[in-house]
């Protein structure tokens, strides 16, 4: 049976990242193979198992009990109980720490970026049919910007740092593949008209290029000049970022603070994964006319603290800590080629992408976004544990 493992999970992996940007379907399908296959592997399970002993293990199991806390004292349990089906995505990390799953590290990360590129490119071929602008914002084959535009932004980096570590020893195929992607995947991060995204890909880049002066200046002229000389309604979301009493900012206020509100009321539990809509809706008549909430807060930290709790916020905290940590220690360890090194290298970039685009929208909520981000995560931890060949 570990034979056939070895043969099946890298593919199941490899398939899972190829899914993630256009299809919730295939993607959870080949995770949910590749995790019958692990269960039926005796190397499998073993080492599986010793994730237990890693500094990783004590805030994911942390995470995990105060998201079964939250649905235990939830305001509608049976409501939030669904959600918990998210945290099956942490079997993503085992998955990465197999020795076949890290020799496969190359063609998984080559499927990721090229499906992207492929998403990228359809969805600006409809953007532009469509007469571009705002309204033909690109949603990708799954239909939804947001996520659409934080898929775009954590694969944006990802190629990046991999066009940064394909330099060290050029290779024309790789670059041209690299660059070409990299270009569609901007382009369509642009034409999704989602500004948290373009804040989180501009913050993991400045993480990226920080010990690169030149290279650091070059994104944020590129940032400006997209800006100074493109279509009138890309110009005004930029610039809107900056005008408090731009309609847009002016409604995040006003959900932010009902948020806080919220907190105020049932600060260690919350009010459930799923809020409640009766404690959700709330309305406010502006100057520029009615703001609405809806949803969820369009903020990672007031949501995680409405929904399970000050003490759950204090428990991500610390799980974004320890996985800072671990992409630390995985710098440090020996890479097998330049595309451990560019994956290795992306992760802390991703997550601080993740964490400035947090201000502003449920990213960690979204399961094809966190499916991504744990795909990473585990793939990193296999370059962080050394996995033997």
């Amino acid at each position: 049976m570990d034979g056939f493992a070895s043969r099946a999970i890298p593919v199941l992996v490899g398939l899972f990242a190829f899914f993630t940007p256009f299809s919730i379907a295939g993607a959870h399908s080949s995770l949910g193979a590749a995790v019958f296959v692990l269960l039926l592997s005796p190397d499998g399970r073993r080492r599986s198992a010793e994730l237990v002993r890693h500094p990783l293990a004590l805030p994911l199991g942390a995470w995990c009990l105060v998201s079964v806390a939250a649905v235990v004292f939830a305001v509608h349990p049976d409501q939030s109980f669904s959600k918990l089906k998210k945290l099956l995505l942490i079997s993503l990390l085992p998955l990465g720490t197999l020795p076949a799953v890290r020799r496969a590290v190359r063609p998984i990360v080559l499927a990721l970026i090229a499906s992207t590129a492929i998403v990228a490119l359809w969805g600006l071929v409809a953007f532009f049919l469509a007469g571009g602008g705002l309204d033909a914002r690109i949603r990708g084959i799954s239909g939804f910007y947001m996520t659409v535009a934080g898929i775009l932004m954590l694969v944006g980096l990802v190629t990046l740092s991999e066009l940064v570590a394909a330099l060290r020893d050029p290779n024309p195929r790789r670059l041209a593949f690299l660059i070409v992607a990299e270009v569609a995947i901007l382009a369509a991060l642009l034409g999704t008209y989602t500004r948290g995204s373009w804040i989180g890909f501009v913050a993991g880049a400045a993480w990226l290029f920080r010990k690169r002066r030149a290279a650091l200046l070059s994104v944020v002229v590129a940032a400006v000049l997209a800006v100074v000389l493109g279509p009138s309604d890309l110009r005004e979301r930029s610039v809107g970022l900056f005008l408090p009493d731009h309609p847009r900012n002016v409604e995040r206020v006003v959900i932010w603070e009902h948020g806080l509100g919220l907190i105020a009321e049932k600060p260690l539990t919350g009010y459930g994964l799923v809020i409640p809509k009766e404690i959700m809706d709330h309305e406010v008549e502006t100057p520029y006319g009615t703001a609405r909430v809806h949803s969820h807060m369009h903020n990672v930290y007031l949501q995680i603290a409405v929904s399970m709790g000050v003490p759950a916020l204090i428990v991500f905290g610390w799980l974004i800590f320890a996985l800072f940590r671990m992409a630390r220690r995985a710098e440090r360890a020996v890479v097998w080629n330049l595309w451990e090194q560019g994956l290795v290298a992306a992760l802390p970039a991703c997550l601080i992408a993740m964490l400035a685009n947090g201000f502003f929208e449920w990213n960690f909520g979204d399961s094809e976004i966190l499916g991504l981000l744990y795909l990473l995560v585990g793939l990193t931890l296999g370059v962080e544990k050394g996995t033997e060949t």
